[in-house]
């Protein structure tokens, strides 16, 4: 598998929001997260968000979030991000701009926000199984991102063929 050429590195700190978390929780691929951004921060209102279950295997996810640092006090959105996203988005890009941290985001809006508007690098679930495979973690990037969308998680044709093209998988 060869990296494209005008791939970015990955940030050294990265913000993440709960969807990549929770897409990851879903095929076991937590460690995942945790091997390929070792200095991963997720703001209260993340924190929040996957504690309130929303169909993940609660044990496993509490004992990750033991492990990741949440930071605190809250940085609160401003204007614009509170209007714009959700809490959790909001407060993601907040605090990373805070801490000068890129960004771990799948939802489109979130993700052009925090590009366009802030100049974060942002980076989604499908680079993390990417470098995963890289750094022979996996063996393959098809079956997980299959298996999370059989568990709800939504991946575009688009993405998806793209991925599968890095991934020497298509």
């Amino acid at each position: 598998m060869t990296v494209p050429a005008n791939r970015r590195p990955l940030p050294r700190t990265v913000v993440c929001n709960t969807g990549p978390i929770l897409a990851l929780s879903r095929v076991d691929g937590l460690s995942l997260i945790e091997k390929v951004l070792p200095s991963l921060v997720i703001p209260p209102a993340v924190r929040d968000e996957l504690r309130d279950g929303l169909g993940t295997d609660e044990r496993r996810l509490a004992v990750w979030l033991e492990r990741a640092r949440i930071q605190a006090p809250a940085v609160a959105p401003d204007a614009f991000l509170a209007a714009e996203l959700d809490s959790g988005e909001a407060a993601v890009i907040a605090l990373a701009r805070e801490i000068g941290a890129g960004v771990v985001m799948d939802e489109r809006k979130g993700r052009r926000v925090a590009v366009m508007a802030y100049g974060l690098h942002v980076v989604g679930t499908g680079r993390i199984l990417l470098e995963a495979k890289e750094r022979g973690m996996i063996g393959q990037v098809r079956p997980l991102v299959e298996q999370m969308q059989d568990a709800g998680y939504y991946f575009s044709m688009r993405l998806k063929e793209r991925l599968f093209q890095e991934a020497g998988e298509a």
